[in-house]
């Protein structure tokens, strides 16, 4: 047998062990009782499919959202191609504007250039047709007569009304004497004797019958030389002036389409609206 007091010293080591088991916290037996129990097998296996099955479905999300992305780059693309188109288009138009504008402004140049032509042209037109009355005379307040000699007419007009020695008269000569060929609608009274026209051979016969015009003061008959409407359409807007500025002591007639006082053109409010003044 062995010394009892080795036998003795394994006993105290294990309570020196159990001891300093104790101390440093080690599990005890009553610990052990609250272990937890360990996860089966097939509990993990369920675990990790459910993991997966959620990371699967998000895989499948962000490939959908992938593809819907893709989509948005295409439509994208698609947009900024129809903008530079429209742009190109915008660029085009554009220019074909500012070409076409710069054609209207030459347009408008050249339309207006024209319109001062033709008002040149109607206007020495007016004068040119005037050129050919000057030797034209109209005669008002004539007593008209059926199945009348015009000609014979004036002729006793000059000599009865104007005092001019027959022989004189015997000598004028007339290319035609007539009436004009109808009343016109706004003439006033209605049976008013319709204006006789008489044009001379020689314009030197028409300013010798001018000579006496005077001799007419104090009877309704009335000369005027013969002129286009145009020129007709002035002197009727413009004669109350005319009127007026005798009346005031002034010197007015007309020259041609030109209304003369104190040895000026008028040029009164009246002439604002009227045509080749």
């Amino acid at each position: 047998m062995g010394n009892p007091k080795e036998q003795g010293q394994p006993s105290a080591k294990r309570g020196d062990s159990r001891k300093r088991l104790r101390e440093s916290g080690s599990q005890t037996d009553d610990d052990s009782e609250h272990v937890e129990p360990k996860l089966s097998t097939s509990h993990c296996l369920d675990a990790m499919n459910a993991k997966l099955d959620e990371l699967l479905a998000t895989c499948s999300e962000i490939k959908t959202l992938k593809n819907e992305i893709c989509g948005l780059r295409g439509e994208l693309k698609h947009l900024k191609d129809s903008l530079d188109f429209a742009h190109q288009e915008i660029e085009t138009l554009k220019a074909q504007f500012a070409k076409t504008s710069a054609t209207v402004e030459e347009n408008i140049e050249d339309i207006e250039s024209l319109d001062s032509d033709i008002e040149t042209l109607k206007r020495r037109n007016i004068k040119l047709e005037a050129y050919t009355r000057r030797e034209n005379v109209r005669i008002f307040n004539v007593k008209e007569e059926a199945d009348e000699n015009t000609e014979a007419v004036v002729r006793n007009l000059l000599v009865t009304k104007m005092q001019i020695p027959l022989e004189k008269v015997k000598s004028i000569r007339f290319e035609r004497v007539h009436r004009i060929p109808k009343k016109t609608q706004n003439q006033r009274p209605p049976n008013r004797p319709r204006p006789v026209i008489a044009r001379f051979s020689h314009y030197q016969d028409k300013e010798f019958v001018q000579s006496f015009y005077k001799n007419l003061k104090g009877s309704n008959i009335g000369f005027s030389d013969d002129f286009p409407k145009e020129v007709e359409d002035i002197h009727k807007a413009l004669y109350p002036v005319l009127k007026m500025a005798r009346q005031n002591q002034q010197r007015a007639y007309f020259n041609f389409d030109k209304l003369i006082t104190d040895g000026r053109i008028y040029r009164g409010k009246e002439t604002k609206e009227l045509p080749f003044y």
